[in-house]
């Protein structure tokens, strides 16, 4: 039976991830943040570990033992004061994720993202660059 961790795992997406995991039989455990609410996932045989993408040490003992990452923690936020929240997450938590994976041995991480990246800051977007989505 496959182990896998969830990050995200009390929002829509990774609700949904770990409710299919649980039906073919996988072990599932979530890195919720502190005060994450439940509502999605009000019973099922979950384990839930307090962490936070943004929070890097509290992510090796997160991985410890399992085979997957569901990596789908994340913020969409168009709002010019949503920006750096948005970029904190998506990216610099996303680094976290990937190299906590790397250190724990993690054999596959799954990472779900989002097409939103950044604000065009009162201009167009140039939607002509070589690697429009690469930050």
């Amino acid at each position: 039976m496959p182990d896998a961790l969830i990050t995200g795992g009390t929002g829509f997406i990774g609700s949904n991830i770990a409710l299919r995991l649980i039906e073919r039989g996988w072990r599932v455990r979530i890195l919720e943040r502190p005060r994450a609410s439940h509502v999605l996932l009000e019973d099922g045989p979950f384990e839930y570990v307090t962490g936070d993408v943004l929070a890097p040490d509290s992510l090796p003992a997160a991985m410890q033992g399992m085979d997957v990452v569901f990596h789908a923690a994340g913020v969409v936020d168009y709002w010019r004061q949503g920006v750096e929240r948005m970029y904190q997450v998506n990216v610099e938590g996303t680094r976290n994720v990937m190299e906590a994976a790397l250190r724990a041995r993690v054999e596959r991480v799954v990472h779900t993202s989002t097409a939103g990246f950044r604000y065009a800051q009162n201009s167009a977007a140039d939607h002509h660059r070589p690697h429009l989505y690469v930050v």
